[in-house]
């Protein structure tokens, strides 16, 4: 709760006093990724016990329908998505070969003809 409450009044502190708790971009990036790892170590410490014992009982099973159900909606939203756009975009992007950069930067070159304003801005 301290913790919540201090953090509250840095905020503010910040928000009216831009040169109070000035932290370099690069530090604020090293914490952002590192805390990310770190709880998602602490999650998978935490739940492993309980995901054994659960696999231990249920069998295999459990597995394959953790895997359906993190599956499932990913793929219904892109067939959604090309449907709702009239067009196989989403599809096109997620599947096709290269680098993310550089199917994302293809997928908007795909999709720009058909918006009504231009999506990629170059000088």
């Amino acid at each position: 709760m301290a913790a919540l409450i201090s953090g509250l009044i840095c905020g503010w502190l910040r928000s009216v006093h831009p040169k109070f708790g000035r932290i370099p971009t690069s530090t604020v990036w090293f914490m952002n990724s590192v805390g990310l790892n770190i709880f998602i170590a602490i999650v998978g410490i935490s739940a492993g016990p309980g995901f054994i014992n659960g696999l231990r009982t249920q069998g295999i099973s459990l597995f394959l329908w953790g895997v359906v159900a993190t599956t499932l909606p990913l793929i219904l939203g892109m067939y959604v998505a090309s449907i709702s756009f009239a067009f196989m975009t989403p599809f096109y992007s997620a599947f096709s070969p290269g680098p993310a950069p550089q199917r994302l930067h293809s997928a908007w070159y795909a999709i720009e003809p058909k918006a009504k304003f231009p999506l990629l801005v170059t000088p």
